[in-house]
């Protein structure tokens, strides 16, 4: 999942701000503003690791302010850190519980290190709940990961549903769900096979994908099948067979043909 170039400001807002001009100067002098003057610049101009350099500082010096754990978890999840990124955001919830959006910040993190069931609340909340179209857009898509992952495809469809009607154009969101679909498909058709293997619907369906293969000679044999199995009356499989029959390549006309056709001319 990518698009996480301006996920800073997004999720921790003026926390950053906060923290140069309140708490590090109030509490611990110049060396704190400075790490935190430092750290701000460079998160504002994507050097992430010179970012957490300064903010892990900042954090020994100034351990008790939840928005320097809170930025550190943030950081460390733009470098993939994903267990560091957990641990402080942990411990900025527990010193200030009402910071916001970290509940779907440490979701992502837990999902990345695919701890589905603990990411499940906070991309659950985020989703549906955030008012922030980006934040909103990113939990549905960890979400589509961590229904598969968990096995729950009902959930990872409907979600999928949703994130296309909200994000109608967006190319990310199209490709994931694209694949959400395929694999909903594939199982039910899975099941389609074990449950009833010698069915009408199951030769339908083959008869449909040799045809989207242009093995039309095998589609024609399933869609005859359907016939027989169906009833004449069966419509659906009489024109499949009869487009697969305008479809199929002829075959070269042999000298065997031609002699066959002299004798039933006479």
């Amino acid at each position: 999942m990518n698009k996480r170039s301006n996920l800073s400001w997004i999720l921790l807002g003026g926390a950053v701000l906060f923290l140069g001009s309140h708490g590090a100067r109030a509490q611990s002098g110049d060396q704190a503003a400075d790490c935190a003057d430092r750290g701000q610049q460079a998160l504002a101009a994507g050097q992430y690791a010179i970012a957490q350099d300064n903010f892990e500082k900042l954090a020994k010096l100034e351990p008790r302010i939840a928005e320097v754990h809170a930025t550190l978890g943030l950081i460390d999840f733009k470098l993939r850190q994903y267990g560091s990124a957990v641990s402080e955001i942990r411990t900025a919830q527990k010193l200030k519980p009402g910071l916001p959006k970290l509940d779907s910040l440490l979701g992502m993190s837990l999902a990345e290190l695919g701890r589905f069931s603990e990411a499940l609340p906070g991309l659950e909340k985020g989703f549906k709940q955030s008012g922030d179209t980006e934040v909103r857009r990113m939990c549905g898509l960890q979400l589509l990961r961590v229904y598969t992952g968990m096995g729950r495809n009902p959930d990872a469809i409907e979600t999928a549903l949703a994130l296309n009607k909200l994000y109608p154009d967006d190319p990310e969101i199209l490709y994931h769900t694209s694949r959400i679909y395929g694999n909903y498909t594939y199982l039910m058709m899975e099941k389609l096979r074990d449950k009833a293997p010698d069915s009408v619907w199951m030769l339908q369906a083959s008869g449909e994908a040799h045809e989207s293969e242009k093995d039309y000679a095998a589609a024609i044999q399933d869609f005859q099948h359907v016939l027989v199995l169906g009833g004449n009356d069966d419509v659906l499989g009489a024109d499949r067979a009869g487009r697969c029959s305008l479809e199929e390549k002829p075959r070269a006309f042999t000298l065997d043909d031609f002699q066959r056709f002299l004798v039933d001319d006479d």
